[in-house]
């Protein structure tokens, strides 16, 4: 069975230890966060080249960017925090937001059937391998639980294609002839839950027929990256880079080095984004503290669980099942509840309601997952 890398993350974030005495913190937070930053990189003996991390923490006065190490397993370059990186499916988190704020300008119903806003051919394809085309809503897209396969990590197909043409343009048409091709109709929609960028791409589909454009252009307008000083986020290959950023810190799978492989392999709304730590940590924190949204209620929205399951889907027994909302996962950390959501390359981020405080982090390749959770000990632990 294969595990995606959310998993993992969840797994790893209820066994993580300590080393660094986080009730250390509570005088000199910023070089408490450095030195947890720089833990992390040296307890992974030369395994973690870099690591990055922000820190939004309103109420006790935190609004920190740092890095140690390296953006290159090469140690060529010193990492920065202001050196963005891919996100990969952190992306679905910008991607959900934008469906909703479609939603509130009253362009969609989240319980629309998702053939009303993509192409007659994805509807034949998605029609020819026999998933009821007509009852998968946007909600099920949202929340993983459609019933359609996964292109992208549900065998290792996928990257045996892509590794044999590291340069082929990938189009989104192509990912859902994947997906047809190498699966079938998981279940009935609303079935069961399975992660599945399938459903997002789709999703990234609707926000461009919406806006009549790019995906890079919806999400740029509809979330207000230039109002809200994303100044270092972008969809790759869609737009440009903003002027005068650093150089992507580069990204690895094992062995191998996917900085130069075309980006199109996670783009069409499952991935594709840019960005530095401090600019995920900026968006989170205004996403999670209503200041995306125009109203309340549409956040309340936003932070709801699925539909119940019909009876015949044991949750607790499946051993891939987690509370996915919408472009978010939601679990208890230190029995609190935190929402978060992971990438597939190393970047992750943690929204702690209790203190409306964010943590993300990015690491150039091994992750090695303690910090994430040594922070919000910290954050936590100076709360009291």
């Amino acid at each position: 069975m294969r595990i995606s890398s959310s998993l993992l993350f969840f797994l790893f974030l209820l066994t993580a230890c300590q080393n660094v005495r986080v009730t250390d913190g509570a005088k000199n937070i910023d070089t408490t966060l450095q030195a947890l930053v720089q833990e992390a990189v040296d307890d992974s003996l030369g395994e973690v080249p870099g690591v990055s991390m922000s820190v939004i923490a309103p109420r006790q006065d935190i609004h920190w960017s740092g890095a140690a190490g390296f953006a290159d397993k090469n140690e060529k370059t010193v990492l920065s925090p202001k050196h963005p990186s891919r996100i990969a499916s952190i992306t679905k988190t910008f991607v959900a937001a934008a469906i909703f704020r479609l939603y509130e300008m009253d362009s969609l119903r989240l319980d629309h059937p998702i053939v009303r806003y993509i192409s007659q051919e994805h509807r034949d394809l998605l029609a020819a391998d026999g998933y009821q085309v007509e009852q998968i809503t946007l909600r099920h897209c949202l929340f993983h639980t459609s019933g359609l396969y996964d292109y992208a990590v549900a065998s290792p197909a996928y990257l045996e294609a892509v590794s044999e043409n590291p340069k082929r343009r990938w189009s989104r048409t192509d990912q859902l002839r994947f997906a047809t091709e190498f699966g079938d109709p998981l279940w009935a929609p609303g079935g069961g839950f399975r992660y599945s960028d399938t459903g997002y791409i789709l999703l990234g589909e609707v926000i461009e027929s919406l806006v009549d454009s790019t995906l890079a252009y919806g999400l740029r307008q509809l979330l207000d990256f230039d109002s809200r000083g994303l100044t270092h986020t972008w969809m790759e290959s869609l737009e440009p880079a903003p002027f005068g950023v650093l150089p992507q810190v580069r990204r690895y799978y094992g062995r191998l080095d996917f900085t130069e492989w075309d980006n199109s392999i996670d783009l069409w709304g499952g991935g594709g984004l840019v960005a530095t730590t401090e600019d995920v940590a900026s968006f989170v924190q205004a996403l999670f503290t209503g200041q995306v949204f125009e109203q309340p209620t549409t956040l309340a929205l936003f932070l709801e669980g699925p539909p119940a399951f019909p009876v015949s889907y044991l949750a607790a027994e499946d051993s891939q099942f987690m509370d996915y909302r919408s472009g978010h996962y939601s679990f208890d950390l230190y029995d609190k509840p935190v929402l978060s959501h992971s990438g597939f390359w190393g970047t992750y981020y943690v929204f702690l309601p209790e203190l409306e405080a964010t943590i993300v982090v990015n690491y150039t390749a091994n992750a090695k997952q303690r910090l994430l959770k040594k922070t919000a000990l910290l954050l936590y632990e100076r709360s009291q």
